[in-house]
């Protein structure tokens, strides 16, 4: 049985974002400043993905960044900042997605250590955002498939 090893180019910068150490990782080609706006805007322009769930985007570059929550803990009042994954999706037409959910950053992760950075994949990849339920809980997971097939 073959072992699913980290792509050595990202496994590093993965950690730190699971540990804290960092708090965004990204496919993006940054090397010049033009680059880096895109990058910027991509994050800023970013649409919630609840519009979009079960759609397939051909996704060519993402981001997953750790995001402060401030909420208000309704027993006490108190108020409280947690920090959640939040993973955006661009697509070959610029379009970017957010979701808040560590379920799609496993699944990204799964991806990115089989088929490597975007860039370097042989074909286009489409990818869906998937929704669940568990009782009163919902969740989203992550689906792929090469442009044009149908698995």
């Amino acid at each position: 049985m073959n072992d699913v090893v980290a792509v050595p180019e990202h496994r590093d910068e993965i950690a730190q974002l699971n540990s804290g150490i960092s708090t965004m990782f990204h496919t993006f080609n940054t090397e010049n400043f033009v680059d880096k706006m895109r990058l910027v805007n991509a994050i800023a322009d970013s649409e919630p993905i609840a519009d979009h769930i079960n759609e397939w985007l051909c996704v060519n570059d993402f981001v997953v960044q750790n995001v402060d929550i401030n909420e208000t803990n309704e027993d006490t009042g108190e108020e409280v900042v947690s920090t959640a994954i939040q993973v955006v999706l661009i697509t070959d037409s610029g379009k970017a997605y957010r979701v808040m959910s560590s379920g799609v950053f496993r699944d990204l992760k799964a991806v990115l250590n089989i088929l490597g950075y975007p860039k370097d994949w042989e074909r286009d990849v489409e990818m869906k955002v998937i929704q669940g339920q568990s009782g009163k809980n919902r969740y989203y997971s992550l689906r792929c498939r090469l442009v044009s097939d149908d698995i």
